[in-house]
């Protein structure tokens, strides 16, 4: 025989529903995104940075067969910005080894500016997802890719979800790919600094919502820093994700937790694409006197 629930049952359920999006708006009002903690001091971001390029060193030949350019742009600017040569010289191979011979692909001009590519569309366009494809008219603003469906459809604020919290768990790198987008398009001279703050505004948003440090975590903190909106990074924001350093100097692309103590990494190796956005964050949040040499500002441009 079919049982009903009663109408105390029915309230009783309702009441639970209530209590558990009320503890849910406490969590993310008053939870670990929001933890009032002081900054990392420059000693602190230099014993980080030191053991994230010791690794990079020792993975020299793993990190090198990753064939990505806009993981070594970072390294690059990394090496610019904090005056390593040592990665310095790992950008260079980097780019010897990809981007030697003509005719030059278009995305040598991620980790080369003044390069001369044999065309502003790179090899296997039509393939590539929209965030990328976005990227490709960010290096040169040519009007006819700016013009294309694909790619005005990336840029319109709408290619998101408005919701964070539906982002944050179903679109988790939507609008950093979307901002790193905008930020070469202005270096290239065709960029909207209107969207640029509006999306950062969204990147702050799923900041306060984000509970978990990896890959995405990161790459937030990283555009916020990137594209010149240091002063919104909360502190918390910066230490968490400092804390998730792996003991071996690398960061894990994902993470079931949240770490709050020193990662001792286990058996498993650590994540090229993680610890070069880790390591560019480190060299752009280190104050500019605190590397013993004026340093130049690093260009503003994320998987």
């Amino acid at each position: 025989m079919q049982r009903f629930i009663s109408k105390a049952g029915l309230w009783r359920i309702a009441g639970a529903v209530m209590a558990l999006i009320a503890a849910a708006a406490l969590l993310l009002r008053f939870g670990p995104a929001q933890w009032d903690e002081p900054p990392p001091t420059a000693a602190e971001l230099r014993t980080h940075w030191q053991v994230a390029v010791r690794w990079m060193h020792a993975r020299e030949a793993e990190v090198l067969a990753d064939g990505n350019p806009m993981l070594w742009r970072m390294v690059g600017e990394a090496a610019a910005l904090s005056g390593d040569a040592g990665l310095a010289g790992m950008a260079r191979k980097f780019r010897q080894r990809y981007y030697s011979r003509e005719p030059l692909d278009a995305w040598v001009l991620l980790v080369d500016a003044d390069a001369r590519p044999h065309s502003n569309i790179p090899y296997g366009y039509d393939e590539l997802p929209g965030y990328m494809k976005l990227f490709v008219y960010g290096l040169s603003c040519d009007v006819g890719l700016g013009a294309s469906d694909a790619v005005q459809s990336e840029m319109s604020l709408g290619l998101c979800r408005a919701n964070a919290a539906r982002r944050v768990l179903r679109q988790p790198k939507c609008v950093t790919h979307q901002l790193v987008g905008f930020m070469l398009t202005q270096q290239r001279g065709c960029g909207d600094p209107a969207m640029v703050r509006q999306l950062q505004d969204r990147v702050v948003d799923e900041l306060s919502l984000d509970f978990v440090v990896r890959d995405e975590h990161i790459q937030r903190v990283l555009t916020l820093y990137w594209t010149g909106a240091a002063d919104r990074v909360k502190p918390v924001w910066l230490n968490r994700m400092l804390r998730a350093q792996r003991r071996d100097g690398a960061w894990d692309y994902d993470s079931a937790y949240s770490r709050w103590g020193p990662h001792d990494g286990g058996f498993e190796p650590g994540d090229f694409h993680a610890s070069a956005q880790a390591l560019l964050v480190i060299a752009l949040a280190m104050p500019r006197d605190a590397w013993g040499r004026p340093a130049p500002a690093a260009s503003a441009t994320a998987r």
